[in-house]
């Protein structure tokens, strides 16, 4: 039920997202960095976002570095207070094209929000 009232919930807000159709671009950074995970950890590792939607369009840039093992998976959590785990609210298991099985990186793509398989 709580999986079911999430799902719904992120589909409303996506919704409302492609009625901005013609809004001004919405963007959205975060710094990352162990520390922010749920459960918080000690890594090393650190790195910067930009995620950016313009209607039905999102653009995901991402650099990060420092990590003590490598890459699996890579995707965006929505839509919870700080210090919840949420659920993917992105491409499963990861980003079309992100690097795997590295230590550092970047990593830049334009995702088709009206696709189901980049949500």
């Amino acid at each position: 039920m709580k999986k079911t009232l999430k799902l719904l919930a992120l589909a409303s807000v996506l919704s409302a997202l492609s009625v901005a159709a013609k809004a001004d671009p919405l963007a959205f950074t975060a710094t990352l960095v162990g520390t922010q995970e749920v459960p918080a950890n000690s890594s090393p590792g650190v790195g910067n976002a930009l995620v950016t939607v313009d209607g039905n369009m999102m653009t995901v840039n991402v650099t990060f570095s420092g990590l003590i093992g490598n890459t699996t998976v890579a995707h965006i959590h929505c839509c919870v207070p700080p210090g919840v785990n949420a659920i993917v609210a992105t491409t499963t298991p990861t980003f079309m094209g992100f690097p795997a099985g590295v230590t550092a990186g970047t990593y830049m793509r334009t995702l088709d929000l009206t696709l189901a398989s980049n949500i």
